[in-house]
């Protein structure tokens, strides 16, 4: 099987239900041959941080990218 790769980014004001919800989400399924690339644009709250560090501890397959300056994904990722 082919490994593919899924991206997504965190911004201030998102909420640590929805982005568990997301998680929960992507690591159900069925497909298990994949790496997640989550970019942090910008300040988060620190209880988004915790979860995501969780999240970064409990799945090998996991990478996070912190941005301390917000530059939205699609500039980013240049």
């Amino acid at each position: 099987m082919k490994k593919i790769a899924v991206i997504m980014s965190v911004y201030h004001g998102d909420s640590v239900e929805a982005f568990n919800i997301s998680m929960s989400s992507i690591f159900s399924q069925s497909y298990k041959y994949f790496d997640l690339y989550l970019q942090v644009d910008g300040n988060i709250s620190v209880e988004l941080l915790n979860v995501i560090q969780h999240y970064a501890r409990n799945h090998h397959n996991f990478y996070v990218e912190l941005i301390e300056e917000k530059k939205r994904f699609s500039l980013a990722i240049k």
